[in-house]
């Protein structure tokens, strides 16, 4: 009986230390598993905006000394669409960086992460919507204006195409000694409205003359938006609306001039003759035919001298 009993225990013993070893093994080695951050729900604009995708991974047996390493593995998931995404290419990395290049409302990336012996697990993101890119329907419109103290000009844009709303408007100037716009000036000088849309400069007696440059940065409510500029605008601002010009008359009274020409004569009758012309000072075209005219006088004069003289 005795003999029995240690035979059954010694076959016992060996079994209990196999499964106290395996239950080790369950409690260090925890099943993997993976995850993507952040999970979100994220809207984009195509060429305008990208996203950063992390893989999370635990578990398993993982590869490398550090028994921290697994293989990665991105893919679009079935049914959705992700324009600008290659399948082409592995893309093993625990990094995935999304850049469209096309419109959907329906995107969503497959993450397959797999450990030391093969195994693997599925993870996958949220939905991502990408919309047109964001643009603008019209420039501001006119890129110089020429104001007077105390006058106003508006400086307006059509308003934003495209892109995620609502949108956001952040207006930049710069004054005639400060170069560098900024948005402080800008809030400064410009009564804002319409959601700042438009700039009304408003300029009074002590508004310093000079050169003043606006432009409007404007973005939307992407996940990731990207800030537009609008062209740039110069407003010359004079010192007074009485400097809009004026306009100078040219005198049209004439000078008298004495020409005296004095002929004289041989054997013939001894004849002085004193002509009084009026040589107009202005325009420049009547004193140009004055003189003509006294060259073809004095002509004549010499032709009949020497016909007395003959």
């Amino acid at each position: 009986m005795n003999r029995v009993t240690n035979r059954l225990m010694g076959l016992l013993l060996p079994a209990a230390l196999i499964l106290s070893f395996l239950s080790v093994l369950s409690f260090s080695y925890m099943p993997l598993s993976a995850s993507v951050s952040p999970n979100v729900p994220v809207t984009l604009d195509y060429n305008q905006g990208s996203f950063n995708f992390s893989a999370i991974a635990s578990g398993g047996i993982p590869f490398g000394p550090q028994n921290n390493s697994y293989v990665y593995s991105w893919t679009v998931q079935k049914n959705t669409t992700c324009p600008g995404f290659s399948t082409y290419y592995p893309h093993q990395r625990s990094s995935l960086l999304y850049l469209p290049n096309g419109t959907t409302t329906n995107c969503v990336f497959r993450l397959q992460v797999a450990d030391n012996t093969g195994n693997t697990t599925s993870a996958y993101t949220s939905n991502i919507t990408v919309n047109a890119p964001l643009s603008s329907l019209h420039p501001l419109n006119k890129t110089a204006y020429t104001i007077y103290q105390g006058q106003n000009v508006i400086i307006s844009i059509g308003g934003p195409n495209g892109g995620t709303p609502p949108y956001h408007y952040q207006w930049y100037a710069s004054t005639a000694l400060a170069t560098v716009p900024s948005s402080a000036v800008a809030n400064s000088l410009c009564l804002l409205s319409n959601n700042q849309l438009n700039c009304t400069f408003n300029t009074n007696s002590m508004t310093a003359p000079g050169i003043y440059g606006f432009q409007l940065d404007y973005w939307d409510s992407s996940t990731s938006p990207a800030v537009q500029t609008s062209n740039s605008v110069i407003v010359r601002v004079g010192a007074s609306a009485s400097q809009t010009g004026t306009t100078s008359s040219i005198p049209t009274t004439s000078a008298s001039t004495t020409v005296s020409t004095t002929v004289i004569t041989t054997s013939l009758p001894t004849t002085v003759t004193t002509t009084i012309l009026q040589v107009p000072t202005t325009p420049l075209t009547q004193a140009k035919a004055v003189v003509s005219a006294t060259d073809k006088l004095v002509e004549s004069w010499i032709k009949k001298l020497i016909g007395y003289i003959v």
